[in-house]
């Protein structure tokens, strides 16, 4: 699900997203980011914007992010989704830090010079 899409990564992507809930500090960490640093802050998911707003939409964390990257941006790849993400937000990828769940994605921010941060899945 990191590297490539299709219709049925997508279409599990989703599902994924429409049964996530706020787990851990995520709320706080956002709101906290947003309110004292302004700092713009980005998403990025395989799944359909639609199932990504609405999923953050839920979770009260729609009004937090600045830029999404989701299926219909049509990255093939986690690299090429992060650098997106650096574009939208108009920073240079060494400017940005990654919030990531899966050992490949900190590996694929190291490689885009990003600075990666693992959290916890779940």
């Amino acid at each position: 699900m990191l590297s490539w899409s299709s219709p049925h990564t997508t279409k599990r992507a989703d599902r994924e997203c429409a049964g996530r809930k706020v787990r851990g500090g995520g709320k706080p960490f956002a709101s906290r980011a947003h309110a004292e640093t302004h700092v713009p802050i980005c998403r990025g998911a395989p799944a359909r914007r639609t199932a990504v707003r609405a999923a953050l939409e839920r979770m009260g964390l729609r009004g937090f992010f600045r830029a999404e990257v989701t299926a219909e941006d049509g990255m093939e790849t986690l690299a090429q989704r992060l650098l997106s993400a650096a574009i939208k937000l108009g920073r240079p990828p060494d400017h940005c830090v990654v919030f990531e769940t899966s050992p490949v994605g900190v590996c694929a921010a190291h490689n885009c010079t990003m600075k990666a941060r693992a959290a916890p899945a779940g």
